[in-house]
């Protein structure tokens, strides 16, 4: 309904206006059912259209903006319809009336071919017609926007876009206050405005659009007195393609130079934007109508100074401010705020640098509330306040086409606003807090490959170096990549002076679900934790296990038992993990038996969960998301394991509300909301009642020997490194994901030997298995996992350093290769020959777990 079915409905209700020429004139209506006869939404294209500007536009009428055009002031090469498809009432309240009633007239075929011959007279690129209904107003100027992104989703010959589209306003409306987004729009031609610059008379158009009409479009001519929850993917692609068109303003994609970063870093500032109408109102309040007046706040200064105090109370809890004390917020978020009269300032960049740094907007129900879509839902919430305006859900149905958090409040009470600013900064700032750690994962990543602390030689000169790395966030800051920004990576990167098809380079490709980079890397190395077996390149690229700045830190003593591990399997007094074992049969059965005896009683003892699993299952279930819809929904129902040591607790993220026949359901999260029922419209009671969800995360996988760690959005889950570090062995699964390092060396082996990897075609045999393994297996597997918590692995800096290691121990094997007959490569003291030629790298790729302490 809001999505792309919307616009399929849309294209498929192709209706022609004229045949038979070297002319076309094609229309495409969707009446929405509760519009009566009139069309709801009417987009026309045309082919060979001559149009006389002046005698279209007709003589200006007072109160009139629209044009008054002149019979055969339009004119095609082809057979009008008679009649044509729509009565002239059905397209009453729509300029294409005025093109398909009072405009347009067949021509010869003489004359309009020679128009469209003629370089002169002729446009060669399409052109977009459009009349903005009120270009002041933020809500019904996107009207057009939204428009024209139907429009050329609809539009047939997509291959003529990659001109560009020029933009052509043939209403009398002032020009507005959005110019700059229709001039990017409309780049690199000129937005035009007809009045103003007329084209010759007899003008050839060889590709028209005509925007359907404003007030129609796909957040209005849909039921705005009623709510919905759906989300709209056409919306959200709309919104972000927006978004990438206003980047220059959008703190997401600002790189600070270096030397301009800030000190705090590690402090997340959000922003707090109540958006006040006071001048605005002062300076109209004769000119409003009966419902605009209603509107007008009388507390306006009670409210201002209650949100103020509100923020400044919510900021005093956190431990940035009082670390010491007891029961402090250690979230490092904290909020300024500040009251925003837009109309003081201009909509670029003024307005939109205010609005794409807010977290929380509040606002009076109006055109004020629609910048809500200038916000990232992943970081942000609106509230809106309907003070004497209930029963508006248009914002309520574009917050829920974008996915972003909406709240609203009947009445404009200050202590009621504030106390719901506070719920809804405790909402949203453990998002902000986790974007900003996934940002500072993908930026620290880079930074580590090139750290002189690492041990690695590094060189300011590109001809020395036997690795470079471009200096670029390669994955687009946590999926934000649009086409565009996918083609400027990779047009960066070939602009490079040594790229030479990417030898020698590597690309750190991390903080991204997708499987591949999404561009051409050519030879360079991809380092990522989003391989797939389809697109990891074996013993080429380096697969790393994904990780985060924020996890939590393993307790002191896994730490000191994974050291412990580590130093008796490099010295060769333990088996399993990959490390050299000299040890003869029955010395290695003792220590094997008494490493099994220290893990079982020091570790596993206190352990009463079989297996435990927390986590989400989005709502969106796009192919790249859909793999826990199958997980759950066909191995792991309620009734499976209803064992009392066997916790399972997917819970419902997102509005799982309005499924389609061919979208997957988990039953559990039917009629869903952020994992609460909504019945009659109302939420309440958890979505996971059937299920054992009373075990907090820290707890089941403090008390649980195995992590089930399924795949997410990305073939691997930050349940792999998080059973990791509370001392669960992890359960990885999901079609396309492996085990970090492939196998690869002593590190790939390692992971192998702590991670048990099962198909998804074999989940319903998962709990048999895990209770039929004898304690041996259980042991050494649990005893890998504690030496990769004593590497440290869940930094992010080690993680890298592993990478870099990982490739200098290929080249180290490639210069040794062919070894003699039965002998492996970089065997016996040639290889300690060449790693001891850089004694910095060999001491940091000891340190990583990569080489033996003994080499």
């Amino acid at each position: 309904m809001f999505g792309r079915g919307y616009l399929r409905k849309w294209k498929a209700a192709k209706k022609d206006v004229c045949v038979s020429g070297s002319s076309t004139f094609t229309c495409y209506d969707h009446p929405p059912k509760d519009h009566g006869t009139n069309v709801g939404s009417l987009f026309c294209t045309a082919t060979n259209l001559v149009l006389d500007s002046a005698d279209f536009l007709g003589d200006v009428m007072k109160g009139q903006r629209y044009p008054n055009p002149k019979k055969g002031s339009a004119r095609v090469a082809c057979q009008i319809a008679n009649p044509l498809p729509w009565a002239r009432p059905q397209l009453e309240d729509q300029h294409t009336e005025r093109w398909l009633y009072d405009a347009l007239t067949s021509a010869p075929a003489s004359e309009v071919d020679a128009a469209c011959a003629d370089p002169a007279r002729s446009v060669p690129y399409p052109v977009y017609f459009v009349t903005r209904m009120d270009p002041t107003n933020a809500f019904h100027h996107f009207e057009e926007v939204v428009n024209f992104f139907a429009s050329i989703a609809i539009f047939p010959h997509k291959e003529l876009l990659q001109q560009g589209i020029a933009v052509v306003a043939f209403d009398g409306a002032v020009p507005g206050y959005f110019l700059e987004l229709w001039r990017r729009i409309a780049y690199p031609y000129r937005i035009r405005f007809l009045r103003a610059r007329p084209y010759p008379p007899g003008t050839c158009f060889k590709h028209v659009l005509l925007a359907s009409m404003p007030h129609r479009t796909l957040y209005t001519h849909f039921w705005p007195g009623r709510d919905t929850h759906c989300r709209s993917l056409v919306f959200t692609g709309l919104m972000a393609w927006a978004h990438a068109l206003m980047g220059d303003v959008r703190p997401e994609v600002y790189t600070w130079p270096d030397g301009q970063h800030r000190q705090n870093d590690a402090t997340v500032v959000g922003r707090v934007t109540w958006v006040s109408r006071r001048r605005f109102e002062a300076a109209n309040r004769d000119k409003f109508s009966g419902w605009q007046s209603q509107r007008i706040l009388n507390n306006e200064d009670a409210i201002v100074r209650a949100l103020d105090e509100a923020v400044r109370e919510w900021n005093a809890g956190s431990c940035l401010h009082d670390p010491g004390r007891s029961g402090c917020r250690s979230t490092p978020v904290v909020f300024e705020f500040g009251s925003t009269e837009l109309g003081d300032l201009r909509w670029y960049p003024e307005q939109l640098s205010v609005l794409s740094r807010t977290n929380v907007l509040m606002a009076i129900h109006g055109a004020g509330v629609f910048n809500e879509v200038w916000m990232r839902p992943s970081v942000s919430a609106v509230i809106e306040v309907l003070h004497n305006s209930g029963g508006q859900y248009h914002y309520h149905n574009i917050a829920a086409f974008l996915g972003l958090p909406y709240h609203s409040m009947p009445i404009a009470d200050p202590q009621a606003l504030a106390t719901k600013l506070k719920a809804v900064m405790d909402e949203t700032a453990p998002k902000m807090a986790a974007e900003a750690a996934g940002r500072r994962a993908a930026a620290a990543g880079t930074d580590s490959l090139s750290a002189t602390s690492a041990g690695f030689a590094v060189t300011e000169r590109p001809e020395e170096a036997c690795l470079l790395v471009p200096t670029i966030d390669a994955a687009c800051a946590i999926n934000s990549c649009t086409a565009d920004n996918l083609t400027a990576i990779e047009q960066h990167l070939r602009a490079l002076p040594y790229w030479n098809n990417g030898a020698n380079h590597v690309i750190w490709f991390y903080g991204s679900d997708w499987p591949s980079t999404g561009y051409d890397v050519g030879d360079a190395i991809v380092i990522s934790a989003s391989f797939t077996d389809e697109t990891y390149r074996p013993a080429y690229d380096v697969a790393v296990p994904l990780t985060k700045p924020s996890l939590v830190e393993p307790p002191p003593g896994l730490v000191r038992l994974g050291a412990h591990i580590r130093r008796r399997r490099s010295s060769g007094a333990g088996g399993g993990g990959g490390g050299r074992d000299n040890a003869g049969p029955d010395q290695r059965a003792s220590h094997d038996d008494s490493l099994e005896a220290m893990l079982l009683q020091g570790v596993a003892a206190t352990r009463d969960l079989l297996l435990y699993f927390r986590g989400t299952v989005p709502a969106m279930a796009s192919d790249l998301c859909s793999h826990r819809f199958r997980i759950f929904g066909r191995y792991f129902p309620p009734a499976v394991h209803n064992a009392p040591d066997v916790v399972i607790q997917p819970l419902c993220a997102g509005v799982h509300l309005y499924r389609k026949a061919d979208q997957p359901q988990l039953e559990h999260c039917r009629n869903c909301v952020n994992n609460q029922r909504l019945t009659e419209n109302v939420l309440g009671g958890s979505c996971t009642d059937a299920w054992q969800d009373n075990i907090t995360f820290a707890a089941g996988l403090t008390r649980a020997r195995f992590a089930f760690a399924p795949r997410g959005c990305g073939p691997l889950s930050y349940r792999l490194m998080e059973g990791l570090m509370y001392g669960a062995v992890p359960v990885q699964t999901g079609y396309g994901s492996f085990v970090p390092y492939a196998g690869e060396g002593r590190l790939g082996r390692l992971w192998d030997s702590c991670v048990l990897y099962i198909r998804e075609e074999d989940l319903g045999g998962l709990v048999a298995r895990l209770r039929g393994m004898d304690r041996r297996e259980y042991a050494r597997r649990l005893a890998s996992c504690l030496e990769l918590v004593a590497l440290h692995s869940r930094s992010l800096f080690v993680v890298a350093r592993q990478a870099v290691c990982v490739i200098a121990s290929r080249v180290a094997s490639a210069a040794l290769a062919p070894a003699g007959p039965g002998q492996r490569p970089g065997a016996g003291s040639d290889m300690q020959a060449v790693w001891g030629s850089d004694a910095g790298l060999l001491s940091a790729c000891r340190a990583a777990g990569v080489l033996r302490d003994n080499l």
